[in-house]
């Protein structure tokens, strides 16, 4: 085979590896797509979600969630933890939301989620209500949000990472 078909074929071959792994990060990694989002202050769907348009108020553009309305919440957030979420593991309550938060060297912590009216989802940089979302166990997240005194936290900010920043 002569050089330069070599050269060509090498490149090909290099053109559809890279090709296929940024799909493979774009879908595995990418989100939800099937969801509301917030755009501007108005819900629009993203794909085609299940769940009905959010009721919830939409936050506008620089918008930050609504204050928290229980008066025993500290006055700043004192939760902020990465782990994969789980609502089906081993000696949780059927139907709720967990994050196992990992630390080296030890097991992980499984904290109880609770989300409510200001519980706000961002997915690829974008806001969304969390109950609009169709959320998949397993799934790496970020949570941000105040830990209660019965050890669950009540979410503020749950940010699934974009993998194309």
């Amino acid at each position: 085979m002569p050089k330069k078909q070599k050269y060509l074929l090498a490149a090909v071959l290099a053109a559809v590896v890279l090709g296929s792994a940024v799909l493979a990060v774009r879908f595995l990694f990418g989100g939800p797509e099937d969801s509301w989002i917030c755009v501007d202050g108005q819900w629009v769907e993203h794909g085609h979600p299940a769940a009905a348009k959010p009721e919830t108020p939409c936050p506008g553009p620089g918008a930050a969630p609504a204050a928290p309305s229980l008066p025993s919440l500290p006055k700043e957030m004192n939760f902020y933890e990465s782990g994969p979420l789980s609502r089906s593991g081993q000696g949780q309550k059927p139907g709720v939301w967990s994050l196992a938060v990992e630390r080296l060297g030890a097991a992980a912590q499984v904290v109880e989620l609770e989300f409510d009216q200001a519980s706000v989802c961002q997915v690829n940089g974008r806001a969304a209500a969390c109950g609009a979302l169709d959320l998949a166990d397993g799934s790496r997240t970020r949570v941000e949000g105040y830990r209660l005194d019965q050890g669950s936290v009540l979410v503020r900010n749950l940010i699934f990472p974009s993998p194309f920043k």
